[in-house]
């Protein structure tokens, strides 16, 4: 049987075979027009990978788990998830380097041109990994763009500034049975907002 993968969020960097290619947009090459966090034209355990490029941080921080999650159930058991985001710790780095807040702009909040270009989570390796974990994926590990079979197809995951790599890439297999050590750090906290006491 042939396998499948599922580029989520492609915009109109299409990629072939055997990638399938999910954009809320109808662009030239789109094979599936829909949202990232509902998948529901797919049954369970359907792609051998699913391929999400600086997607997850147009979520809000109460619903990137559910996004994931619905990642996590259209791809096989032992497939891989393959995520790539803004990286929180570059951002500093480059400002830190440059002193410029315009080079972090985009990857922090987002370039704002378009209704889904907006940005509602940072992301580090850390509370990616927990996320990640809690989702039902484990192994998680960064990858290298330069050993992908999109490689040759330029992303965010790829971009630089001032030297810098801009993302966090880490990947992680499915289990069949979740891990139960997983967090959801991004998650407000709701009832100490209401008691005043923290903001979370």
């Amino acid at each position: 049987m042939s396998k499948r993968f599922l580029h989520i969020g492609c915009g109109s960097n299409i990629l072939p075979a055997p990638f399938e290619n999910l954009d809320a947009r109808d662009f030239e090459g789109v094979d599936h027009i829909s949202l990232a966090e509902n998948l529901k034209q797919f049954e369970d355990n359907t792609f051998d990978m699913i391929y999400g490029s600086h997607v997850l941080e147009h979520y809000a921080r109460n619903d990137v788990e559910a996004a994931l999650k619905e990642w996590v159930r259209v791809v096989k058991v032992d497939g891989i998830v393959r995520v790539s985001t803004p990286s929180f710790k570059s951002a500093i780095q480059i400002y830190e380097q440059t002193g410029k807040l315009e080079y972090i702009l985009g990857p922090v909040i987002g370039g704002q041109t378009y209704e889904f270009e907006f940005h509602y989570c940072l992301f580090d390796e850390r509370t990616l990994t927990a996320l990640m974990k809690k989702c039902g994926l484990t192994a998680i590990h960064p990858w290298l763009y330069t050993r992908t079979e999109h490689s040759d197809y330029w992303d965010f995951s790829q971009a630089v500034t001032s030297g810098i790599q801009i993302s966090l890439n880490l990947e992680g297999r499915k289990r069949e049975t979740p891990l139960t050590d997983g967090v959801n750090y991004f998650e407000t906290k709701k009832d100490k907002l209401k008691q005043g006491m923290e903001y979370v």
